[in-house]
């Protein structure tokens, strides 16, 4: 059988077609044509004798490409006008959908058999594209289409909504999301589009599919957000995975100051929940790590433990409290986002939770348990497409740590690169400030003081000036002071900079005790200059020249 696409034209059959009719059309305006008729041999030979007497071809292409009366009349006179009443309205009927099976044909027209009168009518050739090799899909010429919604317009715009929404409803029964969302507005069924995507925002923007959902949002307007306080909450939780805090933070006010019409489809315990949940991520990321790890708290006390949303707020804490140093409660929140979020099936938390999990392995001396988290949380990225988001930067942060620490800087530079652009494109402040500083220790040690210097710069203006900022505070002290004495040293910022060797580790659980220096020396079968080294380099490296403080800071970072 000889099917539509068998008849359309290629390109060199359509040239030689323009030739044998003596019309000199060739080039940029026979492609332009051969794509706007889908290579329909009729409609390139009335289109052609058009354009071979338009006096701006370019012009009067723009104008067929918006629909050609001449073509729509032997459209209607040629085609239309030799099918069945019935089998036209169903026709005309279907023309408000894009694409179509059986089913939806039949839900849309009322037409218990649509799904056979298409396939006669594709068996007849009649202007039906097949869209799969097992003809399930089907979408009508394009021209065949825009002469099918004219008329439908003509005789029946009263039906029109109701055709979309019948459509809307099939979609949604079918979890066709976007479809649903795009019928339901032309069906001006607001409330049925808000459903929609208060339903479905969360899975479609952890697959990467954030614009689309601002773009749901841009058609349905600001006015439907502001009456509806699960979408508003649901664009400022959009708006935080899209690294756009400061909107972010202005929609959970919106959020808190209207009404929800139905409890939240996103799986978030409440509307207060979710205000908590982006204020802990918008804080961590800016740096108020004090108020993120607070409001993260509030958000976890009100999600229950098989909510997937725990992950996002045990991240938050987890990642406030290993900048506060406290590596202890870190570690705690951070094993309980990945477990919320491996549970839950939220990819993206979990991944960053590692990379912290990674980088207090690293604080505590653990330098392979560090690089295989940090490598696993990159493995992860790339399973479930997050390699391209923010979501690995402390994994590529704490890579660049160890590789430096080996004496592979170049590595180091590699990793801490990416780890600054993955941060540019999230949007994180504090995070790319982090990153930024690394980088900048690289410089040093590649002897690149002015380099290093405008890392810093940068990093200092992404800091706010009145948080507490922790250990990355003290870590833009000690670089900025490095960059000043041009020697890499390390400092305040802990373990930052250079990790506790395995002997000192030793050396500082024997400091908690009440064992002399001589003592110490004896039980670990050392001298007792050597032990002296080892605590000289604890001191330094914890930025505490105390016996008693740097045992307090060590159990506070978790060491011992």
């Amino acid at each position: 059988m000889v099917s539509t696409e068998d008849l359309r034209m290629t390109k060199p059959e359509a040239e030689q077609f323009a030739r044998a009719l003596g019309l000199d059309i060739h080039g940029d305006l026979l492609a332009r044509l051969l794509h706007s008729t889908e290579g329909w041999v009729a409609g390139l030979y009335l289109a052609a004798l058009q354009l071979q007497v338009a006096d701006d071809p370019e012009a009067w292409l723009d104008e067929f490409d918006r629909g050609h009366r001449h073509v729509s009349d032997f459209l209607a006179s040629e085609v239309l006008s030799g099918l069945a009443p019935d089998v036209r309205a169903l026709l005309s009927r279907t023309s408000v959908l894009e694409r179509f099976n059986g089913a939806l044909a039949s839900a849309v027209s009322g037409r218990p058999d649509a799904g056979r009168v298409v396939e006669e009518l594709v068996r007849s050739n009649l202007f039906i594209i097949p869209l799969d090799s097992r003809r399930n899909w089907y979408r009508f010429h394009h021209l065949f289409a825009e002469l099918l919604r004219c008329e439908l317009a003509a005789t029946a715009p009263e039906a029109i909504p109701g055709l979309h929404g019948a459509a809307a409803g099939w979609y949604v029964d079918h979890g066709f999301v976007d479809e649903a969302v795009q019928h339901a507005l032309a069906a001006r069924d607001v409330a049925l589009a808000s459903d929609v995507i208060a339903r479905n925002w969360i899975r479609w923007a952890l697959e990467g599919q954030g614009d689309t959902v601002i773009h749901w949002f841009d058609q349905i307007g600001d006015e439907a957000l502001r009456a509806d306080a699960r979408l508003a909450m649901a664009k400022a939780m959009v708006m935080t995975h899209l690294g756009r805090l400061g909107e972010a933070e202005a929609w959970v006010t919106v959020a808190k100051s209207v009404p929800s019409p139905a409890p939240p489809l996103d799986g978030t315990a409440s509307i207060e929940s979710g205000a908590a949940l982006v204020q802990a991520v918008c804080c961590h990321f800016q740096g108020a790590f004090t108020l993120a790890a607070s409001s993260a708290r509030a958000a976890m006390s009100l999600e229950p433990l098989s909510s997937p949303w725990r992950s996002v707020a045990a991240l938050a804490l987890g990642g406030s409290q290993y900048w506060l140093g406290d590596h202890v409660g870190a570690d705690e929140a951070l094993a309980e986002s990945v477990r919320a979020g491996a549970e839950g099936r939220m990819h993206f938390p979990v991944i960053l939770a590692k990379g912290y999990q990674a980088a207090i392995a690293f604080d505590r001396g653990r330098r392979n348990d560090a690089e295989q988290l940090a490598h696993e949380a990159l493995e992860q990225a790339e399973r479930v497409g997050a390699a391209m988001y923010g979501e690995p930067l402390m994994a590529h942060l704490v890579l660049a740590r160890i590789l430096r620490h080996d004496g592979d800087v170049k590595g180091g530079v590699r990793h801490a690169d990416r780890a600054i652009s993955l941060g540019r494109r999230a949007g994180w402040p504090s995070l790319l400030a982090a990153a930024l500083l690394v980088r900048a220790t690289l410089g040093l040690r590649r002897d690149r003081r002015p380099t290093a210097a405008s890392f810093i710069a940068d990093a200092e203006q992404l800091l706010p000036q009145e948080q507490d900022l922790g250990m990355l505070g003290a870590l833009l002290s000690t670089v900025k002071q490095q960059v000043g004495t041009g020697r890499v040293t390390t400092g305040p910022e802990h373990a930052i900079i250079e990790p506790l060797t395995a002997r000192e580790l030793d050396v500082l659980r024997l400091l908690q005790t009440e064992l002399t220096r001589n003592e110490i020396a004896q039980e670990l079968s050392v001298s007792t200059n050597t032990v002296k080294t080892h605590t000289q380099a604890v001191y330094r490296k914890l930025g505490i020249s105390d016996r008693r403080r740097v045992v307090e800071r060590a159990r506070t970072l978790g060491i011992v």
